[in-house]
Order: structure tokens, then sequence, then C-alpha cells
């Protein structure tokens, strides 16, 4: 059984030194693009899948969609939140549309971003 939150802050994960691929940095350009983390929850009686993926676009705008199905009822529901970004060294913000704010930490190694420590790979 797999089990854990789609894009909930965790402890503080790995740092980078910035440039592209490499780690956070102060410009960001290393977390534009699209990311993408898939969970599996089996239960007695179901299975539901959650996929989160973060849209990060050069200009400072984004999104998380959050796509869960549960098998056994056969649909998909999904939640998009659009938003806006900006980093200041490895802290990420995220502006919701009228919705608060959020900062994790973030770090880009290879074709891994890691938000407060929580894998997301680049779709």
């Amino acid at each position: 059984m797999l089990a854990a939150p789609a894009c909930r802050p965790l402890a503080t994960g790995p740092a980078g030194t910035g440039g592209a691929g490499s780690g956070g940095g102060t410009s960001g350009q290393s977390l534009v693009g699209t990311w993408r983390r898939t969970l599996i929850l089996q239960t007695p009686d179901d299975i539901t899948t959650s996929e989160t993926t973060w849209l990060f676009a050069p200009g400072g705008s984004c999104e998380r969609i959050v796509a869960t199905t549960t098998v056994s009822a056969g649909y998909t529901d999904t939640v998009r939140s659009p938003c806006g970004w900006s980093v200041a060294g490895t802290t990420v913000t995220i502006r919701y549309d009228g919705a608060g704010t959020a900062q994790f930490t973030w770090a880009v190694q290879g074709s891994t971003l890691f938000l407060n420590g929580v894998p997301f790979q680049r779709a």
C-alpha cells in the first residue's frame, strides 16, 4: 500500500546551488516546466489514485492540478488551482488566486523536483 499527501508541506528537503537541473537558485529557471507525482492508495474495498501536476510558467504564473480517481466509481475528480510563483533562494512562494499563499523549500536534481522533500517527476 502506498499512501501520502499529494503536496502537503513536509520536512525540509534537499537544497541545491542553482543552475538548470542542479537545484534551487535565485532565478528559479530550473523550476519552470511541468512536474507530476502519482500516488496509489489501495484499501480492502477499492483503489484510488491521486495525480498532482504542477505547471510553472517562465512569467511567474502557475497551476496545481489534482486529479483523483476512484476505480470502483469509475470517475475522476479534478481540481485546478491557478496561482503565481516567485523564488527567493531555495524557497518558492505560491500565491493561489483568491485562496492564500504557501511556501516550500525546493530543489531540482536531474529530472526530479523536490517541494519540501516531496518528489515530483518532470513530465
